[in-house]
C-alpha cells in the first residue's frame, strides 16, 4: 500500500443516514475493511465499467445493424431504435470513462450506477413495454448478472436492485395482461432475493480479497523499517508523473541523516533502526495524497512533492519536518550528540524533466549541502 493509498483512508469518511446501525450499513463488509480497500475498489470499478461500456456499446451498435439485414429484419426491427439509443447513451459514457472520470474522481460511483441505471432501462423496454405478449426474461438476466460486475456495500447495491425490481414489476403492471404480470412479478421477486444473497456474498469475499492483495502489495511496495516506498516503486512513481500528459511542477528533495555511521557505530543498529524509522513515521504524518515518499538506501530518503514550484515551498515542507523531528525529542543518549539532516532539492521541470536529470541535480545539490558543514539545505544551481 502506498503512502498516498494510507493518506485517503485516514481522511476517507462515510456519510451514514441518521439512525441506521453501522453493522447493518456495512453487512458483509464492515466499516474497517471498506475504508482500508476504498484505493483499490475505485480502480477495479474504474478498470471494469469502463471495458463494459464499450463492450456494450459495441454490442448495441453491431444489433442495429443487423437489423438491416434482410433475415434479421423481421425480428430485431422493433429494437432498432432502442439498440441505436441505449448504444450511443454506453458510448457516451465509455468516454467519459476514458477522459473526464478518473479512479479518484467522486463521480466514478454516481457513474457506475447510471450505467446500471441505463442497462435496467434498456432491460425494461425491451421486456415489459415492446414485448408485451411474452414473459419478460432480459431483465431478470440483468438483475442476477450485473450486481456481480461492481464492488460496493451490499445495503447500497441492494437498495438499488430493490428500486428497478420495482421499476419492473410497474413497467410491467402498466404493459401487460394481469396474468403475465403476476408471473412477471413473482420471477421478478425470485430473482431479486437470489441476486441480493448473491451480492452479499460476491460482495463480502469481492473486500477479502481485495484487503489481501494490499496487503501482499504493500509488503512489496514499501520498506519493511521506515513503511515508506522502497527505491524501485518510487522511481517508477516520478518516472509516471513527470511523463504525464499534464504535469504539474514539482520538487524532488534527497537527503540523508548527517553521521549516521557514528550513530549505529556509538549506540548499535538498533538504536540506528529506531532513528530511521521515527524519520519514516514523520514523513508519513506531514505527506499529501501525491506526494511520493521513499527510502532510498541506507540512511538517504527521497521526496517527490508534486505541486511544490519553488524554494519556498520546497523549504515550507522540509521547516515542517525538522520542526516534527524536533518535537519528538529523539535525543541521542550522549548529549553533545543530536540528530541533524542534510538536503538538497532540485525541482521540476526547471532542473530537468527526467527521473535521471532531476536525481543527479537534487544529489548534486546535497552534496553541497554536505560540503557546507552539513544540517543544512542547497537548491541546485
Amino acid at each position: 500500500m502506498s503512502d498516498d493509498r494510507t493518506k485517503v483512508n485516514n481522511r476517507r469518511k462515510i456519510d451514514i443516514p441518521r439512525g441506521m446501525p453501522k453493522r447493518i450499513f456495512y453487512a458483509g463488509v464492515g466499516k474497517a475493511r471498506y475504508l482500508t480497500t476504498q484505493p483499490s475498489v475505485r480502480t477495479s470499478n474504474y478498470r471494469v465499467f469502463r471495458k463494459v461500456c464499450w463492450l456494450l456499446a459495441a454490442t448495441l451498435i453491431a444489433l442495429a445493424l443487423l437489423s438491416f439485414l434482410p433475415f434479421l429484419r423481421d425480428y430485431l426491427i422493433t429494437f432498432r431504435v432502442i439498440f441505436i439509443c441505449f448504444g450511443l447513451c454506453f458510448l457516451a459514457c465509455g468516454l467519459l470513462f476514458s477522459s473526464a472520470v478518473t479512479e479518484k474522481s467522486p463521480l466514478l460511483l454516481p457513474l457506475c450506477y447510471a450505467v446500471f441505471a441505463l442497462a435496467y432501462a434498456m432491460a425494461i423496454l425491451l421486456g415489459p413495454v415492446l414485448d408485451r405478449d411474452t414473459l419478460s426474461t432480459t431483465f431478470h438476466v440483468v438483475l442476477l448478472a450485473l450486481p456481480l460486475i461492481l464492488t460496493d456495500l451490499p445495503f447500497r447495491l441492494s437498495i438499488f436492485l430493490v428500486l428497478v425490481s420495482a421499476a419492473f414489476c410497474t413497467a410491467s403492471g402498466l404493459c401487460k395482461t394481469q396474468e403475465i404480470f403476476l408471473a412477471d412479478t413473482v420471477n421478478c421477486l425470485i430473482y431479486l432475493i437470489a441476486s441480493i444473497a448473491v451480492s452479499f456474498y460476491r460482495q463480502s469475499n469481492r473486500f477479502q480479497q481485495l484487503e489481501l492483495f494490499m496487503k501482499v502489495e504493500f509488503e512489496r511496495d514499501t520498506d519493511g523499517l521506515t513503511r515508506l516506498l522502497n527505491k524501485d516503486v518510487a522511481i517508477t512513481r516520478i518516472t509516471n508523473h513527470v511523463r504525464a500528459a499534464q504535469p504539474v511542477p514539482s520538487a524532488v528533495v534527497m537527503f540523508d541523516i548527517d553521521n549516521f555511521k557514528h550513530i549505529n557505530d556509538t549506540y548499535g543498529h538498533l538504536y540506528g533502526d529506531a532513528v530511521l524509522s521515527a524519520v519514516g513515521k514523520n514523513l508519513h504524518e506531514l505527506a499529501r495524497g501525491d506526494d511520493i515518499l521513499a527510502r532510498f538506501g541506507g540512511d538517504e530518503f527521497l521526496l517527490f512533492l508534486p505541486g511544490a514550484e519553488n524554494e519556498k515551498d520546497a523549504e515550507a515542507f522540509i521547516h515542517r519536518f525538522l520542526a516534527r523531528n524536533d518535537s519528538e525529542e529523539f535525543e541521542l543518549p550522549n548529549s553533545s550528540d543530536r540528530i541533524t539532516f542534510s538536503f538538497g532539492v532540485s525541482f521540476f521541470p526547471a532542473d530537468g524533466t527526467t527521473y535521471d536529470e532531476l536525481i543527479s541535480k537534487a544529489d548534486q545539490a546535497l552534496y553541497e549541502a554536505k560540503r557546507s558543514g552539513k544540517n543544512g539545505l542547497a537548491f541546485f544551481r
